[in-house]
C-alpha cells in the first residue's frame, strides 16, 4: 500500500538521520555491539579470493578484522555520514543503501556479516531470502540481531511518567529461530546472549543508546518535547544495582549457509 511506502520511508530517512548523528561518537559507546562483533569475527575462518558484504557497516568499526579474513569487503550502509567515517584502505567499496532493497545480483558474495543492524530491517524473513540470493553456493550470513526484552531498563524509566512506548519493538528469540528455521538456509548456529553494559548514571545510560542511534523508534509516535523536570522524573525511576545503571541487550546470533 502507498501508506504503508510512505510511512517506510520516513522511518528510513529518520534512522539514517540518527545514524548520522552518531558517527563521530558510535565507537565510544558501542561496546557491547562490539563484544558481539569480536564473537561472530571468531567463528569466520581466513577465505582466499573471496568477497564479504558488511551490511550495516556504520562507521567501520569491524572493517579491519574483515579485511584480514577476506580479500575484498563492501560496506553497506543506510548513512552516508557512517559511511564516511571508514577510512578507504580498510573496505574496497562503500554503498550507501537501504538492506531492505539490496542493489546486488545474484551469486555476488561469498560471506555476509551483519552485526546489530538487522533489526532495523522491516522484514527480517524477507531480508534473509535476500542474502540467500546473493550469496553464492556455499556462502554464510554471520548476524547479530537485538531481541524483545532489550532496553528493558529504559522502557521501565519511562513508565514513571506515561504508558507509551519509547523504545524500538523487536522480535522475539522465537521468532529470530523460527525465521531461520524456515529460510532456505542450513542453520550452523543459533543462539542469543544476554548482554549488559554498565553506567554511573541514569543520563549516561539515555546517552549511550542515542550515541550509537538507537533512539529511533520503530513505529511513528508523537512526542512532543519533554520538560526537564518530566524527564528528571525518568531518571529517578531508573532501575539500579549497586549504584550501576545497566543497559541490558538481548541478542541473538546465527551463522546461516547457503
Amino acid at each position: 500500500m502507498t501508506a504503508n511506502l510512505e510511512h517506510t520511508t520516513h522511518f528510513k530517512r529518520l534512522t539514517a538521520d540518527k545514524f548520522s548523528k552518531a558517527a563521530l561518537q558510535y565507537q565510544e559507546f558501542a561496546l557491547v555491539q562490539q563484544q558481539s562483533a569480536d564473537y561472530l569475527i571468531s567463528q569466520i575462518s581466513p577465505r582466499s579470493n573471496a568477497i564479504c558484504l558488511d551490511l550495516g557497516a556504520g562507521p567501520g568499526v569491524n572493517s579491519r578484522a574483515l579485511k584480514k579474513l577476506f580479500t575484498r569487503v563492501i560496506a553497506l550502509d543506510l548513512s552516508e555520514h557512517m559511511l564516511a567515517q571508514i577510512p578507504a584502505s580498510l573496505v574496497d567499496f562503500k554503498c550507501c543503501a537501504d538492506m531492505d532493497a539490496l542493489p546486488f545480483q545474484p551469486n555476488s558474495f561469498d560471506a555476509v556479516f551483519s552485526n546489530f543492524a538487522s533489526q532495523w530491517s522491516q522484514d527480517f524473513a524477507t531480508l534473509l531470502s535476500q542474502l540467500h540470493q546473493m550469496l553464492k553456493p556455499g556462502g554464510r550470513v554471520y548476524l547479530t540481531n537485538v531481541l524483545a526484552g532489550s532496553l528493558a531498563e529504559i522502557a521501565q524509566a519511562w513508565q514513571a511518567i506515561d504508558n507509551q512506548k519509547h523504545i524500538n519493538s523487536f522480535i522475539s528469540y522465537d521468532e529470530f529461530k523460527d525465521i531461520a528455521d524456515h529460510s532456505s538456509f542450513k542453520v550452523i548456529e543459533l543462539h542469543s546472549k544476554l548482554h549488559q553494559q554498565g553506567f554511573a548514571t541514569a543520563l549516561e545510560a539515555f546517552k549511550s543508546i542515542k550515541a550509537i542511534g538507537a533512539n529511533t523508534k520503530m513505529a511513528h509516535q508523537p512526542t512532543g518535547l519533554l520538560g526537564k523536570k518530566a524527564f528528571q522524573t525518568v531518571l529517578s525511576a531508573y532501575p539500579h544495582q549497586q549504584g550501576e545503571f545497566y543497559v541490558s541487550y538481548y541478542v541473538g546470533y546465527m551463522v546461516l549457509e547457503k
